[in-house]
């Protein structure tokens, strides 16, 4: 159904037929789409309707001197306000509303972002901080522990501690929470090291973890 003829219909419709020619063509939108989101589907329904209120504006204004077209546009206008309020309920994403709301909403939105990224980023003065005269000492630390590939061995099936390498998690842990003396760690260098770009060389391996065969004491 094309969006014009979409607004047609609720032109015809009662306004208690409102909801449920809503859901008809959720449930179709549900049952064709490979997005089962309803709110892509309510953002593209408000987005129709608004759009055919302006239409329906300037038509109403370029009518002014056709004293019925223009109520007749005032009309239309009137019937998908009030399908848009029908909706209203439904809007538990916080689409429908006057722009001052939007912008109070996305306001509110930045906030919480911003208390989030506060929340996740470690201040400088208060990463750890790696006391060693080389980066590559602390990068073959987690090559010792599994999570940097040790590129220079032959790959073996012995099972390591991490059973995947999220290489971009490391590098953003590194980055976020380590330093070398008083330097901070750039992400795009610990990336380097956790997707091989950078090899570490022999002379920087100076970590090596064994995993032990004794088995635990019972208790």
């Amino acid at each position: 159904m094309s969006d014009k003829h979409f607004v047609n219909k609720v032109l015809l419709l009662h306004p208690e037929r409102f909801t449920p020619y809503y859901e008809y063509h959720l449930d179709y939108f549900v049952k064709q789409s490979d997005s089962k989101n309803e709110e892509k589907f309510f953002k593209k329904v408000i987005a129709v309707c608004e759009d055919e209120i302006e239409h329906f504006r300037s038509k109403a204004k370029n009518s002014s001197y056709f004293w019925d077209n223009k109520k007749k546009y005032e009309g239309y206008i009137e019937k998908v306000e009030n399908f848009i309020d029908r909706l209203k309920s439904r809007d538990v994403w916080g689409i429908i509303g006057t722009e001052s709301e939007r912008n109070q909403r996305l306001i509110q939105e930045i906030k919480i972002l911003k208390q989030q990224l506060e929340d996740f980023v470690v201040a400088p003065q208060h990463k750890i901080k790696v006391r060693c005269a080389d980066k590559n000492h602390l990068f073959s630390l987690f090559e010792a522990i599994g999570a940097i590939p040790n590129t220079s061995l032959e790959p073996t099936d012995q099972e390591t501690m991490f059973s995947e390498l999220p290489y971009r998690t490391w590098a953003k842990l590194v980055s976020n929470h380590f330093k070398i003396n008083d330097e901070e760690i750039p992400l795009g260098t610990a990336l380097n090291y956790f997707d091989s770009t950078t090899s570490l060389r022999e002379k920087d391996r100076i970590f090596e973890i064994k995993v032990s065969n004794r088995k635990p004491k019972n208790s």
